[in-house]
């Protein structure tokens, strides 16, 4: 019975020594100047300084650790996408060389379709057999095995959408209304 009288004493002395610890250095407010604070004052905001310093070096460690394992993440996922990548060349039967032709191919289609796009609805009109061509020439693109790679698939289908927007129908300038008697024309 003693002993569990005296332990609970210890205890009780534990935590109240603790908590007068507390109260001894109270925190001073953040309004108070550095050069107003009483020695304890300053001894708490010191403590209170640091263990913010060691809550953020904590957490700054996490994070170095979190982007160390991202980055790995992404060298790892790199080096897969580029594996894949040269698997769908190869069940194509294609090269780096090819896949660049292509690309620039598709470039040179894609700056004929632009200017043709900054040209007005009647010169545009008077141009659709140059709209064909451009037609033309982005289904011989979609006849070559590399336009099912997703990067071009999604551009030939753009471009050809946008093709299509090229075509324009001459405008009739005008319309002369006659009489009946003359023209047989109520219009």
């Amino acid at each position: 019975m003693r002993k569990l009288i005296y332990l609970a004493i210890i205890c009780f002395l534990t935590c109240n020594i603790s908590i007068l610890a507390q109260d001894k250095n109270p925190l001073p407010p953040e309004s108070k100047s550095d050069l107003e604070l009483t020695c304890e004052e300053a001894d708490a905001r010191i403590e209170d300084i640091q263990k913010r310093i060691d809550a953020l070096n904590k957490r700054l460690q996490e994070l170095n650790s979190s982007v160390a394992k991202s980055e790995d993440n992404l060298k790892k996922d790199t080096k897969e996408l580029l594996d894949c990548e040269q698997e769908v060349l190869a069940l194509i039967g294609a090269t780096e060389a090819d896949l660049e032709s292509f690309r620039q191919q598709i470039g040179v289609l894609e700056g004929k379709i632009r200017q043709m796009k900054a040209l007005s609805n009647d010169v545009l009109a008077d141009r659709r057999p140059e709209v064909i061509v451009l037609a033309n020439e982005l289904l011989e693109l979609r006849k070559n095995k590399l336009s099912v790679i997703p990067e071009f698939f999604d551009k030939l289908v753009s471009l050809c959408r946008e093709i299509r927007g090229l075509y324009r129908e001459k405008k009739v300038s005008g319309y002369t209304v006659g009489t009946w008697a003359q023209d047989r024309d109520c219009l």
